[in-house]
């Protein structure tokens, strides 16, 4: 079986802690020194899947990678009418820090709608996964789903997870059951960040 790598993209082009969500906004790209750190870590021969966003693109061009498939279910979080706002904003909602799982902002999407539009790629990865390995450039909010869902995290958890922009997260796949599509999951790496390769 494969790994399946993850990288969320590189920084938006939005003021420091403003959520993009689904704004099509650009990346910020990092330094070519970072970019060739990231890109040494990456299998030479993978197949390339990609969020439809710009950033996600853009950073995937970055890399030299080719995305074989762009999937609308790896956009980002939904934020409604909280798009373009900061945290420090949001953080005076008290009723969606009550149950941030299942609550929606205004006009947005709940993280447990998220990862379920996200989980329904599963048996696609699973069937890439038997032919090598996978790199699929997203987003925060869909990589700690995905985790979730391979590790059989709870959403609570996944939430916790830390993901920084242009960080890697990689998963080894193990089919355990050909026969019934069972999966078992090692979590080589999370959110490890870029750094310059040495010389």
């Amino acid at each position: 079986m494969g790994k399946l790598y993850l990288i969320r993209h590189a920084a938006s082009n939005v003021p420091e802690g403003q959520l993009a969500g689904r704004s099509d906004v650009d990346a910020r790209l990092p330094a070519l020194g970072l970019r060739q750190g990231l890109a040494a870590r990456l299998p030479h021969e993978a197949e390339v899947w990609c969020s439809p966003a710009k950033r996600c693109q853009q950073t995937a061009a970055a890399l030299e990678l080719t995305p074989q498939h762009l999937i609308q279910a790896f956009w980002e979080q939904d934020f409604g009418d909280w798009e373009g706002q900061t945290w420090q904003a949001i953080g005076q909602q008290p009723d969606y820090w009550a149950d941030p799982i299942n609550q929606a902002p205004p006009g947005g999407e709940s993280f447990a709608e998220l990862s379920q539009r996200v989980t329904t790629q599963l048996p696609k990865l699973r069937a890439a996964l038997r032919e090598g390995d996978l790199v699929v450039l997203l987003h925060a909010g869909p990589i700690r789903a995905l985790v979730a869902a391979c590790l059989g995290l709870s959403l609570e958890r996944a939430l916790g997870l830390g993901v920084d922009p242009f960080s890697l997260t990689v998963l080894q796949a193990f089919e355990s059951d050909h026969e019934n599509s069972r999966f078992s999951w090692n979590l080589e790496r999370l959110n490890e960040r870029s750094t310059a390769p040495v010389v």
